[in-house]
């Protein structure tokens, strides 16, 4: 079932049937909501609220790569609403078949000229894909948009698209947005694990999901100034790891799972 409080109602009102039964019946160990739609749930709050996230915990300065970052800039660039900045440029780059060939150009003109550069700073190719616009319909689909930076740095410096120059991205909207596509990294690899499955199976949800939380723990250790966007979805995201904890079925799954049985529980708990 999904997360909608229709659906908590109805397995409520139908634990009266097997109740007038003396059966025993617990509508909470019953419910088993959807994987995809919780992941999907805790991602968006982040993506709802990183506008007012309080960095007042995070240091005023810090590095990247060397490269010194200013928290005053980098909270500007939020609340700038860098990923709705991000959206206009897709947009615009959609709303015309001679830009979105154009783009296409500049991602296999750059491949063979070697111009994109990986973080170690070597020549790495990029996939010949057009733009995504996400969708609230399109679980995932904010970390797909966020994908090609630099192809879109490099579009906007051809001298065609002066019409829309004014939508470039400043160099600290795009770190932002960087930072955003690492933050929503560990739930996307969670949804494409269980996507990937030709038949998902309910024991490999507690697994999965476990993953994911340390993750961005460890993400929010390792980067500080990420962490007070990570908590906004691990909180959410533990309030659904408390709630799964509740319904026996995922541990059976994992203990008649042949691939899994007692390892994984044994190990992690």
């Amino acid at each position: 079932l999904d997360n909608a409080a229709n659906n908590k109602t109805s397995m409520k009102e139908l634990s009266r049937l097997p109740e007038e039964c003396q059966i025993d019946y617990d509508p909470i160990d019953n419910n088993i909501p959807c994987f995809p739609h919780v992941i999907n749930i805790c991602v968006k709050h982040i993506i709802d609220n990183y506008v007012t996230v309080d960095f007042s915990c995070v240091k005023d300065t810090w590095d990247v790569c060397g490269q010194p970052i200013d928290k005053k800039d980098y909270v500007s660039a939020i609340t700038g609403k860098a990923l709705e900045c991000a959206r206009n440029v897709v947009r615009s780059i959609r709303a015309s078949d001679q830009r979105r060939g154009n783009f296409r150009d500049t991602i296999v003109i750059g491949d063979d000229k070697e111009w994109f550069q990986g973080d170690d700073g070597k020549p790495i190719k990029l996939p010949t894909v057009e733009l995504m616009l996400d969708e609230p319909t399109h679980w995932d689909s904010v970390y797909v948009m966020l994908n090609l930076p630099q192809a879109v740095n490099l579009f906007f410096e051809s001298a065609n698209q002066r019409s829309i120059h004014e939508k470039k991205l400043s160099p600290m909207e795009w770190h932002f947005l960087q930072d955003f596509e690492v933050i929503l990294e560990p739930p996307h690899r969670a949804q494409q694990f269980m996507s990937s499955e030709s038949t998902p199976m309910l024991g490999s949800a507690i697994p999965t999901f476990e993953r994911l939380l340390e993750d961005w723990k460890q993400l929010a250790d390792g980067a500080p100034h990420c962490a007070p966007l990570i908590y906004i979805g691990l909180s959410w995201a533990e309030k659904y790891d408390d709630r799964m904890a509740c319904t026996k079925a995922y541990a059976v799954a994992m203990f008649i799972d042949p691939t899994c049985r007692l390892s994984w529980v044994e190990e992690h708990w």
